[in-house]
């Protein structure tokens, strides 16, 4: 037994990375005393130390081998496997732990211990949040900025019911996460979420809006590369003024990387097939039918614990049935978060879009090809409160086109209260 202890030993130390002095110290120690108990124990805490877990879980066992009747190194192996996801094998330690009647406060650690096990080994998690906000719009109804628009190249004056109009809303949101856990190695999940937001204006009712949207689909872990992998499909449904407005179908699929504790990277690729519905007021909405594809990059980059900068860009390509609705757009967006305290943070959020359409629309100008340049921004301070969170935004959105229809601004500020659950 002594000679297939110290021959196991030594296999496994010569397995470990020679560039680590301290374990190469200890090895030293061990090769004249490679049964003793307490040089094996430093060890492996030292491999853990290193992350060299394998290293770790096979020195405790060949203490064990050498004397089954060691608790404590029970006790530490068995929560290595619950580090490590190896709930099975942690039961089984804990289990005869319990068995050779340790201390009470043992006794409570170890139940603590098995409830999280428990809870990890669950397979289905449901999760969501609710919100209410108030808002105020200084140009709620997107008026055109210039006080006229163009129909069939003339221009035309507005009159005061179709200017620019303040208006205030009142908005109820709801998101529910469901994620069933498959509890392999990986910690690969299925994962599916619905979304809904509605928003009640003061005056406008025709832009009161209701949007429901579902997506599912797996997230995809690959430990070795860093690389985790989320497709999904989903359905998108927005009415506005109390009638059907759009559908859509959408299919995604998110390749991130986490490069290091502070950096992280996305791609996702999409297509949306878009319908939208005809109603008296407007006949001709379905002539914007048709599909969408984007392509969106983002860097993710944690310069300090408390500060998180984000930048991303988006391009997307829209086909609709006529010409003057499909273009090409492009969009570049730059956050910042800053955490003052784990409960108070601050955001801020710039954006810039430029979209340039397909054809000329006749009935608005029959000679020029629509262009848009828009620019938006947004201050946010938010407090958590446990599970509850409070916030404030200003939000300001300007675009600007060569035809004056399309060309307007409006500044938003909006209160929040939301509830997680």
């Amino acid at each position: 037994m002594k000679k297939q202890f110290i021959l196991s030993t030594l296999i496994c130390l010569l397995c470990l990375n020679a560039s680590a002095s301290d374990l190469d110290a200890i090895f030293a120690r061990l090769m004249d005393d490679p049964t003793n108990l307490d040089l094996n124990f430093e060890y492996a805490n030292k491999a853990i130390e290193l992350e060299d877990y394998d290293a770790a879980m096979a020195t405790y066992e060949r203490m064990l081998i050498v004397n089954p009747d060691l608790p404590r190194i029970k006790l530490d192996l068995a929560a290595l496997h619950v580090s490590l996801g190896n709930f099975e094998l942690a039961k089984e330690l804990f289990t005869e732990v319990l068995e050779a009647d340790p201390p009470q406060q043992v006794i409570a650690n170890i139940n603590a211990l098995l409830e999280k096990i428990q809870e990890q080994q669950k397979k289905h998690f449901v999760s969501g949040a609710l919100s209410l906000g108030l808002h105020t719009d200084s140009n709620a109804n997107s008026a055109s900025a210039a006080g006229e628009v163009t129909f069939q190249g003339i221009d035309i004056p507005l009159d005061d019911a179709s200017k620019g109009q303040q208006d205030d809303a009142r908005s109820f949101g709801l998101s529910i996460s469901h994620r069933y856990m498959f509890h392999d190695q990986d910690g690969n999940q299925w994962k599916s979420q619905y979304n809904f937001y509605k928003t009640k204006q003061a005056s406008l009712e025709e832009l009161d809006l209701t949007f429901h949207s579902l997506s599912t689909g797996p997230v995809l872990n690959f430990p070795k590369s860093g690389v985790r992998i989320s497709p999904k499909v989903g359905y998108n449904f927005i009415d506005l003024g109390k009638k059907p407005y759009q559908e859509a179908a959408t299919l995604s699929i998110e390749v991130a990387k986490q490069l290091n504790k502070k950096t992280a990277l996305s791609t996702t690729l999409g297509w949306e097939n878009k319908h939208y519905f005809n109603s008296a007021d407007s006949r001709t909405l379905s002539e914007r039918n048709g599909d969408a594809f984007y392509a969106l990059f983002d860097v993710k980059y944690a310069f300090t614990p408390k500060d998180l900068l984000s930048l991303s860009y988006k391009h997307q390509k829209e086909k609709a049935r006529r010409a003057y609705y499909s273009y090409n757009q492009n969009m570049a967006a730059f956050s910042y978060t800053r955490m003052f305290t784990p409960s108070l943070f601050a955001s801020v959020n710039f954006y810039i879009k430029a979209t340039d359409y397909k054809n000329v629309d006749s009935f608005v100008d029959p000679s020029t090809i629509r262009e848009e340049t828009e620019r938006g921004s947004q201050i946010t301070v938010g407090k958590t409160f446990g599970k509850l969170s409070a916030s404030m935004s200003y939000i300001w959105r300007d675009v600007n086109s060569n035809i004056t229809n399309y060309t307007y601004d409006n500044e938003r500020i909006s209160a929040n209260l939301g509830w997680r659950f």
